[in-house]
């Protein structure tokens, strides 16, 4: 184990001292490396705008020694395994937090993604100068109980993007203490917002937020209280694209709920639960009809595949069993004049169905549009629907959006 851990070691030398050569180098990622002060010395020479960083601390206290200034890097990412938490990263905080605020320049960051927390908190919220051009930050949900977390964030007043990481909504911090509130004037210009249920209310609402992705997954009645709870903010006002992540199989006012607190919504996704058939009826049946949306993505559950289910992530020469296509079709000639009835000017459908994996895409086509018949191939099946078509894509055939 010595012997492999030596050659390892002497290979990332090898590489570190190779480096200088690629005068043009301008990405770098780096894992389970020892930064010492002559690699930090030698990255502070190269062209560097985009680094990632895995589980990369330094055994060194000699860095905090040296004159070294912040690298003109646009975008950084710190990272560590998935099994790690901020408790366990605590032994290496003091040696590693002055190594990362190193690769954070307020006149050049861009994009932050980010596993750490109170020590680039403490550098975003004591730097001289405002992060003016950071656009994109990517933090733990934890760091909202940092008390540098509103200074931080007001620290950076053309951010665009907030991300929060975490798994489930147990023991996600709440933001209750006066420590933990963002000031009114903080994120004038947020546009996106990614992360869990309990923040939208303080953080996402009274901003300009147009795009808002609910995560992690959360109880749908939960779901429904918060929608509920933002009447009146300025983010009904603005949102085009909410994505909604449920546990359990969210009951029939679901959608109505979503259309009366977002009525300029354009783009709406349902993840989590696959739904059947009769619970899309009762959902669309239940909602009001909205007028802006254009796009819905929702996950479908078309019954159990009679030669045992899966499938979906089958290999080049997988295909779909003709019996899925005819669930498919039954679907959407089921649901889609609910679906036009729900969405007057919808244009396009994407489901993902539970049994296969395959992804279907239903488009409404002008009426002058040629009126195809039903075609096949090894790669996809064309099925007209009335005025309408659906395309179904298969798993590792066609390349499809990430759903």
């Amino acid at each position: 184990m010595q012997k492999r851990c030596k050659l390892l070691d002497d290979m990332a030398e090898a590489i570190m001292q190779a480096l200088p050569h690629f005068c043009n180098l301008t990405s770098l990622i780096c894992k389970q490396l020892d930064l010492t002060p002559e690699r930090m010395s030698m990255f502070q020479q190269l062209p560097l705008k985009s680094v990632l960083l895995e589980s990369c601390t330094s055994s060194n206290d000699d860095i905090s020694q040296l004159s070294l200034h912040p690298m003109c890097i646009e975008k950084v990412t710190f990272t560590s395994p998935s099994s790690s938490t901020e408790e366990s990263m605590k032994e290496t905080a003091s040696n590693s937090s002055n190594l990362r605020s190193l690769f954070l320049h307020p006149e050049h960051l861009r994009s932050l993604h980010t596993s750490f927390t109170q020590d680039i908190l403490s550098t975003l919220a004591g730097a001289a100068a405002p992060f003016y051009k950071l656009r994109d930050l990517e933090l733990p949900a934890l760091s909202t109980s940092s008390a540098q977390f509103p200074k931080a964030l007001s620290h950076c007043p053309k951010l665009r993007r907030l991300s929060f990481l975490a798994d489930t909504e147990i023991g996600i911090p709440p933001l209750s203490s006066s420590s933990s509130l963002l000031p009114a004037e903080s994120l004038p210009l947020l546009s996106h917002y990614r992360g869990p249920r309990l923040y939208i209310l303080k953080i996402a609402a009274p901003r300009p937020v147009r795009h808002l992705d609910i995560y992690p997954a959360c109880k749908p009645e939960r779901l429904i209280r918060t929608l509920g709870e933002l009447d009146g903010m300025q983010i009904t006002r603005t949102l085009e694209t909410l994505t909604v992540r449920y546990s359990q199989p969210p009951p029939a006012v679901l959608l109505l709920q979503i259309h009366q607190t977002f009525p300029y919504l354009r783009n709406l996704t349902l993840k989590g639960v696959y739904l059947d058939m009769t619970q899309w009826v009762d959902m669309l049946k239940t909602a009001t009809p909205h007028h802006y949306v254009r796009h819905l993505r929702m996950c479908v559950c078309l019954g159990e595949d009679e030669y045992g289910g899966g499938g979906g992530g089958g290999g080049g020469f997988w295909r779909v069993p003709e019996h899925e296509n005819k669930r498919i079709v039954q679907f959407f000639n089921h649901v889609h004049p609910l679906l036009l009835q729900a969405y007057p000017r919808l244009k396009k459908v994407q489901a993902v169905s539970a049994s296969t994996g395959a992804l279907a895409i239903w488009r409404r086509v002008s009426s002058s549009s040629n009126n195809n018949k039903e075609t096949s191939s090894n790669h996809s099946a064309m099925l007209e629907i009335g005025d309408s078509m659906v395309e179904i894509g298969l798993p590792g055939l066609r390349k499809a959006r990430s759903f």
